[in-house]
């Protein structure tokens, strides 16, 4: 009976000890991480995918709106770089929080006078003060176009900026009349 006892302690014992080594052995799933982007103005980022695996990679797409660039990309509140509106990130290990900003493109208007001058202006905000020209003797000035003689779209201060890069403003003259009066005893310019 003793001997019995011990066979099957034994045997019990071997069994236990499997199952420790078959455990062991067991792979554990690959932790995966959420991939979360904040919305933003006049732009978005997407993403390849919106989980992913331990040491996996995501590859991030910045698509800015007519008139805007990327300011600012931050992943896990990270600046980080961006070249041709990609980023991947690699070797993931953790949740991945992106936030983007973006900012209206600013070019340079040129006007069409001498001496040359231009200004800095911005996508969306008004071209703010204008240069007046001096046309010459017997000439004066009505405004400033978006095309020579006085072609396309008169310009003023409180018109909007709607060009996405550098641009020239074209001065329009007219010629300029004096008109005599004759008041009878008298007479008037």
């Amino acid at each position: 009976m003793k001997r019995k006892l011990i066979g099957t302690l034994l045997a019990i014992m071997l069994v236990a000890s499997l199952f420790a080594l078959i455990a062991c052995d067991t792979e554990q799933p690959a932790a995966t991480y959420s991939v979360t982007i904040t919305d933003s103005a006049h732009g978005k980022v997407t993403a390849d995918v919106t989980t992913v695996t331990a040491e996996g990679s995501v590859t991030l797409t910045v698509t800015p709106e007519q008139g805007y660039v990327l300011d600012e990309l931050k992943v896990n509140g990270a600046k980080v770089e961006v070249t041709d509106n990609t980023y991947v990130i690699a070797n993931v290990s953790a949740d991945v929080t992106v936030a983007a900003t973006f900012k209206a493109i600013t070019m340079t208007v040129s006007f069409n006078v001498a001496p040359t001058q231009s200004k800095e202006v911005t996508y969306g905000a008004t071209y703010g003060e204008l240069p007046t020209p001096i046309g010459q003797t017997g000439q004066r000035f009505v405004g400033w176009y978006t095309q020579e003689n006085g072609e396309g779209t008169k310009v003023e201060a409180t018109t909007v900026v709607t060009a996405t890069q550098d641009h020239t403003l074209y001065a329009l003259f007219t010629d300029k009349y004096i008109v005599t009066f004759n008041y009878g005893l008298g007479s008037g310019r």
